[in-house]
């Protein structure tokens, strides 16, 4: 099971070609990720990650 870091990564390239302006687009997504998803999220397998996990994640950013 990849890890929420890896799973992230493999979604940004998928959708990458679909952003209206792929570079920026493709660094803001990489950028908010780090900032507040990847300390609480990223070395968790995505198939462990629960409701409390996601809450941890987002709280920062209300």
């Amino acid at each position: 099971m990849p890890t929420f870091t890896e799973a992230a990564a493999q979604v940004g390239d998928a959708r990458a070609a679909a952003w209206k302006n792929a570079g920026r687009s493709s660094a803001q997504w990489e950028s908010s990720l780090a900032a507040y998803a990847f300390p609480a999220l990223g070395d968790m397998p995505v198939d462990g990650i629960a409701g409390a996990d996601v809450m941890k994640a987002l709280t920062p950013i209300l």
